[in-house]
């Protein structure tokens, strides 16, 4: 067992946390303790001097511990008995601020956002988007369905979950993260292709050139029907896009 960090959080009480000191587990913890603003805050905390440390690694992709079925009910995850699902982290540089893009990664016409995104919709919402971009709320989350082009894969429906939080760190920075929760298979438009589940764990943090730092990690399960490939492509296609994404949402920030 890896040795724990004790964090200490003042915030008119004292909160004491112990989270991982190693990469791969601290994002697991960030993810299944998503709810818990101190372990919000020691997850962070234990993350932002690691993307340094780990800089070069996080650019290309960096395997990380997969994310169990105990794990995913304790993160209150409705998800079925099955294999771990494996994870990877990584990095991109973006233009926009952490405000900034707050308000494009909560945009309710996603499509108008990025280029990826066909259709979507927001069915349900937890919390007031206004409040939480003006930082007067904490929280926000919403229940939504999206329409997605996956390239020669044809295109996917997902119905899934994603929550907002905004972090004070012991500095008084405020970082953003945010947690996807897909635990339904996507319906597909062709045969070959299953997506069974995915998870996600982001923090978006300010960084040197002015604009923000994004440190995504993802869990995939996915399947090519009939044939046979690494269980880390879904993972890979996940990375290879990120660049774009941060292109569309810095391009998204510059029009608005």
């Amino acid at each position: 067992m890896n040795r724990l960090i004790p964090i200490v959080l003042f915030a008119g009480a004292c909160n004491v946390v112990d989270a991982p000191e190693n990469l791969e587990e601290l994002v697991v913890f960030g993810f299944v303790q998503f709810d818990d603003d101190p372990s919000g805050v020691a997850t962070a905390e234990g993350l932002l001097p690691l993307t340094d440390t780990l800089a070069e690694e996080l650019t290309t992709g960096f395997r990380v511990s997969a994310i169990t079925f105990d794990e995913l009910i304790e993160a209150g995850v409705p998800a079925e008995e099955g294999n771990p699902i494996v994870g990877v982290s990584a990095t991109v540089q973006m233009d926009s601020s952490v405000d900034d893009v707050a308000v494009a990664w909560s945009f309710p016409r996603m499509q108008e956002v990025l280029e990826v995104t066909l259709d979507f919709r927001i069915d349900a919402e937890d919390g007031e988007l206004d409040c939480f971009l003006s930082h007067e709320c904490d929280t926000y989350a919403y229940d939504g369905w999206r329409q997605n082009d996956i390239g020669f894969l044809g295109e996917s429906e997902q119905v899934f979950r994603r929550e907002y939080r905004w972090l004070t760190l012991e500095d008084d920075s405020v970082i953003l993260a945010t947690r996807d929760i897909v635990p339904e298979p996507a319906v597909m438009s062709g045969n070959v292709f299953r997506l069974n589940q995915q998870y996600s764990y982001t923090l978006i943090f300010p960084n040197e050139d002015g604009g923000s730092t994004r440190m995504d990690t993802f869990w995939v399960d996915a399947e090519v029907i009939g044939i046979e490939l690494p269980d880390y492509f879904a993972l890979d296609t996940a990375v290879n896009n990120m660049q774009n994404t941060a292109e569309q949402v810095d391009a998204f920030t510059e029009s608005q």
